[in-house]
């Protein structure tokens, strides 16, 4: 045998090792998929025509994940008509934890109500698609929906 090929058996079991932690890191990791945010409660005061959707919610975040979201919001009025509210936009980690903290457990959001939307209930729709580690950014991120219904008035 070679000195290589010796060394090489005799480091054998670095490269068990290194196999084994590597597959328990992507076990680990494909298991990892509850979400980092919940609502807990909200409350939208009915909305008049020409004004603003003012959203105020208890929310749960878990600030210990380090997570990105992709957010986007629509709105749906008594007819089904969808308005896109806010497109698609990802927030990175730091700018979630900043959220966080103004106020903690809280989410304040004020959308202006588009016009043409109808009389009669409404929902605010909000999808969120977190990714909390490499295998979510490559394969399926962890995808939350939430509605928010209230009444548009005159």
């Amino acid at each position: 045998m070679s000195k290589t090929t010796a060394l090489l058996d005799r480091l054998m079991w670095l490269w068990v090792l290194i196999i084994g932690v590597s597959v328990s890191q992507i076990v680990i990791w494909s298991l990892d998929r509850s979400p980092p945010f919940r609502i807990e409660s909200y409350r939208i005061a009915p909305v008049h025509q020409g004004g603003a959707i003012e959203l105020d919610a208890q929310v749960w975040r878990d600030a210990r994940r380090e997570c990105s979201v992709t957010l986007s919001n629509n709105l749906y009025d008594s007819r089904g008509t969808r308005y896109v509210i806010e497109p698609p936009v990802t927030l990175p980690h730091g700018a979630i934890a900043a959220l966080e903290k103004k106020p903690p457990g809280r989410m304040i959001r004020k959308f202006p109500l588009p016009d043409g939307v109808a009389l009669g209930p409404a929902s605010l729709v909000s999808s969120m698609s977190y990714i909390c580690n490499p295998l979510q950014e490559l394969f399926r991120p962890i995808s939350v929906q939430e509605e928010f219904a209230f009444e548009v008035l005159m």
